[in-house]
Parts: structure tokens; C-alpha cells; sequence
């Protein structure tokens, strides 16, 4: 009897070949260092997808299988993982799979292709961006989400960065859905972090505490 096939594990075979066109299944699509980083960034994703999802691997990996709106969500992480490695940024991917199984799970289709359209802005995203994002969520402006909350020069000046390069991160971020912003009444936008990314810095952190 032949091997069965799974559409979790084909999915990481094709993304395999797409990194390194002509190569095998993934056990042997690359040396055993580069694979097992590779394999290590993917399992962190994973965690924190079980994490916000509140599923373990193995039913996290049946929704991915059973909806196929998920799959692609899926392809995006382990394409990060290849091409991004940043750990922060896939943990951060992974908490948005999760938060999209979990939205699938519960029948809430515009959300999963929220999930999707934060994954594409996602996966460019750098520890620095994670630097904005664990400031602007761990020191929240009082009356922020929509009537006040951090510019880009006070969040420049907590963090040693100029503010041209605070306020690109806080941009990207934005485009990500992990940030929210209003103009503030003397024209300088305000930010605040969202539900979302509130969950993106709790997963991480969890991860880091294992």
C-alpha cells in the first residue's frame, strides 16, 4: 500500500521546492543545518498558532487540511520561515494563523482573509518592527484606540531611533493590522496597538517563557 498523502505535509514539500527549485521531498531538500533551522522556525510559528488558536499541533493541522482557505495562510508561514528567519516574525505569522483557525473554526470568513492580507505585510517585518510593536503594547497612551496615543517622535525617543525610522516602522505595522492610527488634531498621526497585535506580543512572549 502506498504512502499516504497529507495536504500539511505536501504543502511544506512544495514551499521546500519553490525555495530550492529541483529539490526532493522535504527530509532531504537541503543540509541538515539549514533544514532543521528551517524546521525550528516553522515549529515555533506553529506554537504560537496553537497558542491563539487554542488547538494542539495535531487538531491545529486537521482545520488546516479540512478548510482550504487556511492552506494558503499556512504557505505564507513556511515561505517566511525560509525567507524571512527572524524568529519574532514567525511567531508573530503563527499567532495570525492561529487567530485565523480560529475564526475559521467559528464560521468568521472575512476574518480569515484579514489573516491573509496581515501575512503578505508580515512577512517583511524585522526585529526592530517587533521592537515598536512590544513599546507601543506594553506602554499603552491613556484614551488610546481612537481618540489619543503614541506619535512616531515619542516612540523614536523611547527607543533610541530616529524618527523617520520609527515612523516607517509604525507604517509597516500599520499596513499589518497589528497597529491601529487617526490623525491626531495638530496633523501627527497617533498609533495604538490593536486586539491583534496585543495577541501577536502575548504569544511571543509565552514563547520566550518555554
Amino acid at each position: 500500500m502506498g504512502k499516504v498523502s497529507h495536504p500539511v505535509d505536501d504543502a511544506a514539500s512544495e514551499v521546500a521546492g519553490t525555495l530550492l527549485p529541483g529539490a526532493g521531498p522535504i527530509a532531504g531538500w537541503i543540509s541538515s543545518g539549514l533544514r532543521e533551522e528551517w524546521q525550528r522556525l516553522t515549529s515555533r510559528a506553529l506554537k504560537a498558532a496553537e497558542s491563539i488558536s487554542g488547538r494542539s499541533r495535531e487538531d491545529l493541522e486537521e482545520l488546516l487540511e479540512q478548510d482550504p482557505a487556511l492552506m494558503p495562510l499556512y504557505m505564507r508561514v513556511l515561505w517566511a520561515a525560509g525567507m524571512n528567519g527572524h524568529d519574532e516574525t514567525l511567531r508573530a505569522m503563527g499567532a495570525v494563523l492561529g487567530e485565523a483557525a480560529r475564526a475559521s473554526a467559528s464560521g468568521e470568513s472575512d476574518s480569515v482573509h484579514d489573516a491573509d492580507q496581515a501575512l503578505m505585510a508580515m512577512s517583511t517585518l524585522t526585529p526592530r518592527h517587533f521592537r515598536v510593536l512590544r513599546y507601543v503594547c506594553t506602554h499603552p497612551m491613556r484614551g488610546a484606540r481612537g481618540k489619543s496615543g503614541w506619535i512616531a517622535k515619542h516612540v523614536a525617543d523611547a527607543l533610541g531611533l530616529t524618527e523617520d525610522r520609527a515612523a516607517w516602522c509604525l507604517s509597516d505595522l500599520l499596513g499589518t493590522g497589528l497597529i491601529g492610527s487617526r490623525n491626531g488634531a495638530f496633523g501627527d498621526p497617533f498609533y495604538w496597538a490593536t486586539e491583534l497585535g496585543e495577541a501577536v506580543v502575548q504569544a511571543s512572549a509565552s514563547l520566550d517563557d518555554t
